[in-house]
């Protein structure tokens, strides 16, 4: 970290924002500090200045259904199912296949215990993101 905020403040360049050697050579301490905030307000203000001219003004639908067209599956391990009934409904047999889908992965890729592959599947458990406490 230090030695890049050196990189920034010491540029052997004659760059008017950087402090170069024979600048610092002919200050004293309490200007060279003086230099060094000024020239970071500096930065600041043009770093500042650079996010306010790419903020866009963004008017969001709340009502519209968003898609990630940009996701590269082949890098996904688990994927998971939207059983909040907010995109679908789903009919019992879809269920039962996606349930017993995911025990196999579980316990076939991602070396699960075994005994999963016996819990049979229950339409009303932990549905509609209600959450199983084990410990209770």
């Amino acid at each position: 970290m230090k030695s890049n905020f050196l990189r920034i403040l010491f540029n052997t360049n004659n760059n008017s924002l950087l402090l170069n050697r024979k600048n610092v050579l002919s200050l004293n301490s309490r200007q060279f500090v003086r230099e060094i905030v000024q020239r970071l307000l500096t930065f600041k203000e043009i770093f500042d200045a650079s996010l306010k001219k790419n903020e866009k003004s963004v008017n969001v639908d709340p009502l519209v259904v968003f898609a990630n067209n940009e996701l590269k599956l082949a890098e996904i391990d688990v994927y998971g199912f939207d059983y909040d009934y907010t995109l679908a409904i789903y009919k019992e047999a879809l269920q039962v296949l996606i349930y017993r889908l995911g025990k196999e992965k579980l316990v076939d890729k991602l070396k699960y215990p075994r005994g999963i592959k016996d819990l049979p599947y229950k339409p009303g458990f932990a549905i509609r993101g209600l959450h199983y406490d084990m410990q209770k």
